[in-house]
C-alpha cells in the first residue's frame, strides 16, 4: 500500500534523524523526528503516527523501553526498529506485539527506498 503516511522518526542523532525526515518528505509523506523517547512520547501525544522508527540506543528510556510503553497507548500505531547493532535480537515480547514490525532495519541504510518499503510493508500488513 502506497502512503502518504504519517511517520515518527526517533534518533538521538540529529543528522541520521534529519536525513530520514528529509528524505520521506520529498517522497510526500509527513515525516517529522524526535530525539528521544520522551520526545517522542510528547509528539505522539499532540498527533498520533502511522508509524514510528525507533532507534535502540536513545537517551534515558531506550527504544525498546518506548516501544512497549507506546504500542500500550497506540497500539494501531506500528513500531519499526532502526539500529546499528548488527547482532540484534529482538526480545520475545517484542517479537510477539502486533504493532511491531518484524523486520529490522541496520544503519546505515545505503539505499532509503529500504525504509520506504519497510512502512509500506508495515502498513499494508494493518490496512
Amino acid at each position: 500500500m502506497r502512503g502518504p503516511f504519517n511517520v515518527l522518526l526517533i534518533d538521538d542523532c540529529e543528522p541520521v534523524r534529519d536525513s530520514l525526515r528529509e528524505y520521506l518528505t520529498d517522497c510526500g509523506w509527513t515525516a517529522r523526528g524526535a530525539e528521544s523517547a520522551d520526545a517522542a512520547f510528547g509528539q505522539l501525544e499532540a498527533e498520533p503516527a502511522d508509524v514510528v522508527v525507533v532507534d535502540l540506543r536513545l537517551p534515558g528510556l531506550g527504544g525498546e523501553g518506548f516501544i512497549r510503553q507506546a504500542s500500550l497507548r497506540w497500539p494501531k500505531t506500528r513500531y519499526l526498529i532502526f539500529t546499528g547493532s548488527a547482532d540484534y535480537e529482538m526480545a520475545r515480547d517484542l517479537a510477539a506485539n502486533p504493532s511491531v514490525v518484524g523486520e529490522v532495519l541496520l544503519k546505515p541504510l545505503l539505499d532509503l527506498n529500504v525504509l520506504v518499503q519497510a512502512i509500506e510493508k508495515a502498513m499494508g500488513e494493518v490496512r
